[in-house]
């Protein structure tokens, strides 16, 4: 509901420009790297429940200050917290999925896949309507209501017995963690593939409202993303089951690439589904393909 709409909210209503927007959104983006990074050594040498609920906790308070609080320049300031806590959970998220589905990882990090875009279809067609008719207040209201919600799951649900890598006797863990060369690649792969994946979630919605585009067709965009993936999701990851993780990652990334070329010339709401549903299909590919493909090295060279 939240960041289809932030950059818009940060140049159109608090009158920021794009320069100082993309700042903002960059140091959030730094913000979720060092929370996921913290989660992860949480996650390791902690409890991964508490870590949860701590995740969830920074959240929920982030949201409740920016229903609050949100002018400029303090938006961005819970706008920093909000991240750290959604980059905390991110991570924890997938290490308990690690955990829980090691014998078929890839299986369940397609389902993941469907189920984070079945939030993204409600969330992107609901969250930019209730911004068009009820501003930030009434969106963040409703982020806070989901994260209360998120919270009495996690209590309940999440409470898995998960042995820290302290209490493993040390003569049976390694004392370093060893990046492997493909780990690494894989890295920097991700990164530079989301490095071109954050046009779609900073400008691209004041591009499409200063070509005559309404609110509304930008989370539609992201409505018919989270639909394809839904739909085609389990038909993609059957049809891919006997290609190897690096021919998926491989295909997943040019498909994904092809995509950017037209956005140069597009000014026409059906070209931009048609641009949004070819990027799905490299989505589909690239983003189980890599989550499984690290779940599946690191145990290699785990701490």
């Amino acid at each position: 509901m939240t960041w289809p709409v932030t950059s818009l909210y940060l140049h159109n209503y608090l009158h920021q420009s794009f320069f100082v927007t993309g700042i903002v959104l960059m140091f959030g983006s730094i913000v979720s790297m060092v929370a996921s990074w913290a989660a992860g050594l949480m996650f390791d040498h902690w409890r991964p429940y508490h870590s949860f609920l701590i995740s969830l906790f920074l959240a929920l308070f982030g949201s409740l200050m920016m229903f609050f609080f949100h002018d400029w320049p303090v938006y961005a300031i819970w706008l920093m917290l909000l991240n750290f806590g959604i980059g905390m959970f991110q991570t924890l998220i997938n290490s308990y999925g690690s955990h829980i589905a090691a014998a078929s990882p890839k299986k369940f990090f397609s389902n993941m896949a469907i189920m984070l875009n079945i939030g993204t279809v409600i969330g992107t067609f609901f969250g930019t309507w209730i911004f068009d008719k009820l501003n930030i207040q009434g969106m963040m209201f409703l982020g806070i209501i989901f994260y209360l919600l998120m919270l009495v799951i996690a209590i309940i649900f999440f409470r898995i017995k998960i042995r820290p890598i302290a209490e493993i006797p040390k003569n049976k863990r390694e004392l370093h963690l060893h990046y492997s060369h493909l780990l690494l690649a894989i890295g920097a792969l991700t990164m530079m593939t989301y490095l071109t994946y954050q046009f779609w979630e900073t400008v691209m919605s004041p591009h499409m409202v200063s070509l005559g585009m309404t609110i509304e067709q930008y989370g539609y965009l992201w409505t018919i993303n989270g639909i394809v993936i839904i739909v085609f999701q389990n038909w993609v990851t059957k049809v891919t089951s006997n290609w190897s993780l690096r021919k998926s990652v491989s295909i997943g990334t040019m498909i994904f690439a092809i995509t950017f070329p037209p956005l140069i010339w597009a000014d026409k709401f059906w070209e931009m589904v048609i641009i949004t549903i070819v990027l799905v299909i490299g989505e589909m590919l690239f983003s189980p393909g890599t989550t499984t493909w690290v779940s599946q090295i690191v145990p290699a060279c785990h701490w």
